[in-house]
């Protein structure tokens, strides 16, 4: 009777320390990984840093699965050399991440974050206008009735040209 309460206490322990419950967690690997499995009860973000020895030669990964069902819920990184950037998620749970890299060092900090500060950073990525709204708000700097002719340069740039042969 003792033997099997002792090997229940180590299975719940075990239980305990393989699904953590995430306030801030530094994860920290190389190369491939699965870093421990983590619950969140409210939106969280995770701060991602690769590097390497060999930048030109590195590429990671970075997976999220759901750790209760095994399904997958999305790619959350994806280069080839090394960087760092910030990521919000709003979904609660109990998540596995896994790292597929090469020539990599990888650096995680998960912290569960509040209601406001998971809204503010979403709106602070959403103020950062986007390449074609950038692209548009420039095309207003140059009047319709300025320009006489135009021509595609390298299948991204479009040149245009007054009457006077000066270009924008």
């Amino acid at each position: 009777m003792r033997l099997h309460i002792s090997a229940i206490l180590r299975t719940v322990i075990v239980l305990i320390c393989t699904v953590s419950s995430v306030h801030a967690q530094s994860l920290s690997g190389e190369n491939n990984g699965r870093p421990p499995v983590f619950s969140v009860e409210g939106p969280w973000t995770m701060d991602w840093e690769a590097t390497s020895e060999f930048p030109v030669l590195a590429s990671i990964e970075m997976h999220l699965y759901d750790s209760q069902s095994g399904d997958f819920l999305g790619t959350i990184v994806e280069i080839k050399g090394t960087g760092s950037g910030l990521k919000v998620f709003e979904n609660t749970g109990s998540f596995q991440i896994v790292v597929v890299g090469r020539f990599v060092k990888w650096n995680l900090e998960i912290e569960e974050i509040s209601d406001e500060q998971a809204a503010k950073l979403i709106r602070d990525r959403e103020m950062t206008p986007s390449l074609a709204d950038s692209v548009q708000e420039a095309s207003r700097l140059v009047p319709e009735s300025s320009f006489s002719s135009w021509r595609p340069e390298n299948n991204e740039n479009l040149l245009l040209f007054n009457d006077d042969g000066i270009g924008w």
